[in-house]
């Protein structure tokens, strides 16, 4: 259960950061969309590259997780909490 929580916990936060630099550093990531998308094919790339150099695993979990992280934290910028 421990190892479950630490994986989940650790691929939202791990992009959470993403869906606040977005909004700042680009005119359209101010557009939930394009920081959703932006989140998932980032998360894609890591995930690929983990693939084809056989580090680490593949994850389609992985990937959601990723993408809920920068998600949740634009969220969070748009709505003013941070």
């Amino acid at each position: 259960m421990e190892a479950f929580f630490l994986n989940t916990a650790g691929n939202v936060i791990g992009f959470v950061p993403f869906g606040f630099i977005l909004p700042v550093i680009s005119r359209g990531g101010k557009k939930w969309y394009v920081t959703v998308l932006m989140s998932f094919l980032f998360s894609l790339c890591i995930e690929l590259t983990q693939l084809i150099c056989k580090v680490g695993s593949f994850d389609v979990d992985d990937l959601f997780l990723n993408t809920v992280g920068g998600a949740w934290d634009f969220f969070l910028f748009i709505s003013g909490v941070l």
